[in-house]
């Protein structure tokens, strides 16, 4: 299809798919772990803050950073990513569990998490292209955050996307150095806008259980008490 504006929309359109219906996965695993869970059906779907605007948000996103490298042969798909997109997926996923609610106590605010694993999505879009980092940032987010009981978060699921395929981009540049600089700031800055817009609305609706200034004080103390013995 000659046309990359078109090209680009109709892959968009079916990673979306995909994304989405990776989404009801891990929202049937974390049912399945915890009843309590932060499922889709307690979010709104759209409106401020709703899954499916944060799904159309990012899919405008990663549609114009398509059309911009759309003639880079960097998003093709063949076995040898899949296998890739697999390991690193479960691989993030895995290890953010095990930071998450397992032996490794992280003191955190409330749902969020410090993650070492972060390093993996990146690290395999650096390696193996755009597509694969942003499916092992995506779905590896889901998860592990599946697994671990809390729920699905499309907005984190999109953000650990995109922080995996931007230094895939590297890929379409001759200066990969220079490249991977500026994909760095970058990354940087779009990350510090998205946190903080998260934050703000997380807190604006602050409802069901998930209230992300809720509950840091508690995990502090816990942290405390556990290693005073």
């Amino acid at each position: 299809m000659s046309n990359k504006w078109i090209r680009s929309l109709i892959a968009v359109l079916i990673g979306a798919a995909i994304l989405v219906g990776l989404l009801y996965v891990g929202d049937a695993i974390a049912g399945a772990q915890d009843e309590e869970a932060f499922r889709l059906e307690y979010q709104d779907m759209f409106g401020l803050g709703g899954w499916a605007t944060w799904l159309i948000i990012g899919a405008v996103i990663t549609y114009l950073i398509y059309v911009r490298f759309a003639d880079e042969p960097i998003w093709k798909v063949g076995t040898r990513e899949v296998v890739f997109m697999a390991i690193g997926a479960v691989l993030y996923g895995v290890l953010s569990w095990v930071t998450n609610v397992s032996t490794i106590l992280v003191p955190s605010v409330s749902l969020v998490s410090l993650r070492p694993a972060i390093a993996i999505p990146p690290l395999f879009g650096y390696l193996f292209g755009p597509v694969v980092g942003f499916f092992v940032g995506a779905f590896g987010n889901v998860l592990g955050d599946a697994i671990s009981g809390w729920g699905v978060f499309p907005a984190w699921d999109l953000g650990n996307g995109l922080v995996g395929m931007i230094p895939g981009l590297v890929f379409a540049s001759k200066n990969k150095e220079k490249a991977l600089r500026t994909l760095a700031w970058v990354t940087a800055g779009l990350s510090a806008v998205v946190g903080v817009l998260v934050l703000v609305i997380a807190g604006y609706h602050c409802r069901y259980r998930v209230c992300l200034y809720r509950g840091y004080l508690d995990q502090w103390l816990l942290v405390l008490r556990r290693y005073a013995g």
